[in-house]
């Protein structure tokens, strides 16, 4: 992705209604492969650049451990000793992945941090898209498997039991990061910010005293084009859709988001919108009802305190949470 004058039209989601005011100030940087955007009111220029400053380095600090393109990283690591011995990690990396066996076990597996062998086989960070032959599609699956996946936090320690399994985090971390960085904001002073890693949004207070933050989704059709939008103060939003990276073959779409039942991108929503209490639950629970698709997204949605959401269907058609409905503006079914 490209950093543009649009940056958060380009992304999952977009920060609709969100202009700078009067003691408002914006700045973006390029970070875990994305445009990470912050907002922060209520400060004057230079406790605000000193702010963001802070939050735009501990992004930077996690992608350095949480990444799973670097051999040096806590994933890294993790992945090269997978069927042989645990791995001394960072605090950080333990606390993503025992939420991420939380969010695995809550979906059914529809989450799977172990993800990895899949992403590597379909390749979507790379130039050259292909489908993979169906045998290795399968190799690739059998390895995906989060129980197999051993989180110690008394030790510090995590591994992988078979060998060629890969820890990916390509469906939590971003929002993970969104909450670190908020928390950074706190700790320097600021009470009013919106945090924005691509498609994950964490909201600090309001934008100004009764006047919450106002996101707006992007459609997953209609490029440029809202779906709708919502109002959210100390929330976070994340949306997972299938128009970010793709490709078409053979009049089939095929995207990043792959089932770990199947191997193969996941074939029941166009997108997923989760509000949660955290980024860090948002993001990955945004990933699971894009798999489930509908009914059974919708399902793990409601079962989990706090969390609403708006899905797409592979049709078009939009499902609500009812305790979003007539919450999100501008919607059309």
């Amino acid at each position: 992705m490209r950093m543009t004058a649009v940056v958060l039209m380009l992304g999952l989601l977009t920060a609709a209604g969100c202009r700078e005011t009067d003691d408002s100030h914006r700045r973006s940087q390029y970070l875990m492969g994305t445009v990470v955007t912050i907002t922060v009111a209520g400060l004057d220029r230079d406790d605000a650049d000193r702010a963001m400053n802070a939050a735009f380095e501990e992004i930077r600090r996690l992608e350095g451990i949480l990444t799973f393109f670097s051999e040096d990283s806590d994933l890294g690591r993790i992945n090269a000793a997978a069927g042989e011995r645990p791995v001394g990690v960072s605090a950080e990396t333990i606390e993503v992945l025992a939420e991420a066996r939380r969010i695995s076990d809550r979906s059914g597996g529809a989450f799977d941090a172990t993800i990895g062998p899949l992403v590597s086989l379909w390749g979507f960070e790379v130039k050259e898209r292909f489908v993979p032959p169906k045998e290795e599609i399968e190799r690739a699956r059998t390895l995906v498997n989060w129980r197999n996946m051993a989180v110690d936090p008394e030790l510090g320690t995590v591994r992988l039991e078979r060998r060629g399994m890969k820890v990916d985090l390509g469906g939590i971390a971003k929002g993970y990061a969104a909450d670190r960085a908020a928390e950074t904001l706190r700790k320097h002073g600021v009470s009013r910010a919106l945090v924005a890693v691509a498609g994950d949004i964490r909201a600090v207070g309001e934008k100004a005293v009764g006047v919450a933050w106002h996101v707006g989704i992007q459609h997953p059709r209609e490029p440029g084009a809202v779906l709708g939008s919502l109002k959210i103060a100390d929330r976070s939003v994340s949306t997972s859709g299938d128009y970010e990276r793709y490709f078409i073959k053979d009049d089939v779409r095929y995207h990043h988001i792959l089932d770990p039942a199947t191997g193969r991108p996941a074939a029941a929503s166009r997108s997923a919108t989760v509000l949660a209490p955290t980024t860090t639950l948002s993001d990955a629970l945004s990933t699971a009802a894009f798999v489930l698709g509908p009914e059974k997204g919708i399902a793990l949605v409601r079962s989990v305190p706090g969390a609403e959401a708006i899905i797409v269907d592979r049709e078009g058609r939009v499902h609500v949470t009812p305790g979003l409905a007539g919450k999100v503006e501008g919607l059309a079914s």
